[in-house]
């Protein structure tokens, strides 16, 4: 079912954030890793998340037994943000015509934390590629904000 983008949705999407993508092991603990980006249709049906190829490979791994999947992404300004929980579709290595997703969102985070003195040229270390990109077919979002009431489900 499709997910209306809300004001806070599309803050959270088109701002200079900072997220990951998790699932569980067998035991019930979360496995994880960061995101670099997004790519989304609206209304939302999927999620797109991009993340460094050798990092992802254990949540990959996961997904064949599991696939529950959530990714949870903050505003680096306001702090506004957002999980989005659904099943796991498919996965792929990302071709240098999809790479912008993921420089952008660094770029983006780059400038953010220059702010708070973080040296713009710390995110260049950060490893990006290759990449594998995590089809994602969204079935909740909730505001996960830290505020009164946080966790809502945003319908």
């Amino acid at each position: 079912m499709a997910k209306e983008l809300n004001d806070l949705v599309k803050d959270v999407l088109e701002a200079p954030s900072f997220g990951f993508v998790v699932t569980i092991n067998e035991s019930n603990q979360p496995v994880m890793t960061r995101i670099f980006g997004f790519k989304y249709d609206d209304p939302i049906t999927t999620l797109t998340v991009y993340t460094y190829k050798e990092d992802a490979q254990h949540v990959i791994d996961q997904l064949s037994h599991d696939k529950k999947i959530s990714v949870t992404t903050s505003n680096a300004t306001n702090f506004n943000t957002i999980q989005f929980k659904g099943r796991y579709q498919s996965h792929y290595d990302v071709q240098e015509d999809e790479m912008h997703y993921t420089r952008e969102s660094s770029v983006k985070q780059a400038k953010i934390m220059a702010a708070f003195g973080v040296p713009e040229g710390a995110f260049e270390s950060w490893k990006k590629e290759p990449s594998v990109a995590i089809v994602i077919n969204v079935d909740e979002l909730y505001d996960q904000t830290p505020k009164i009431n946080a966790g809502n489900k945003i319908s």
